[in-house]
């Protein structure tokens, strides 16, 4: 009989970070586009450097709503919950509280994205 071999999935960490880093993707890496910033060097930080940027682009939607400018507060609610979706996404486990909150953060966010949204 065959001798089964083990795989060693757990040590290969290091090439999911590695083209997390190289192409900005942990996903469909044959684009040329990134979908994480330059900040990200391992498939553990998209979700903190993600965040900042989603709750960036909130902040501007926040003020774009205040000062009445509703198309900008619209794409900026529409870039932070894109942002939060890629934020909350390399996090495996589905009720873990940054998941959660992240995920909580996207649905406030698509919900202005509906209210502002020019079709009925």
């Amino acid at each position: 009989m065959a001798k089964q071999t083990k795989r060693r999935r757990d040590g290969q960490q290091w090439i999911l970070d590695w083209i997390s880093k190289v192409a900005g993707r942990v996903q469909n890496f044959e684009y040329d586009s990134r979908v994480h910033p330059e900040e990200v060097k391992s498939y553990r930080m998209i979700p903190k450097i993600t965040e900042r940027y989603a709750r960036h682009a909130e902040t501007i939607a926040q003020e774009a709503e205040k000062a009445g400018h509703v198309e900008t507060a619209h794409e900026h609610y529409w870039r932070a919950a894109d942002l939060y979706r890629e934020a909350q996404h390399p996090i495996f486990v589905d009720d873990h509280p940054d998941k959660i909150y992240l995920h909580n953060k996207l649905l406030e966010c698509y919900e202005k994205v509906i209210e502002h949204s020019p079709y009925p």
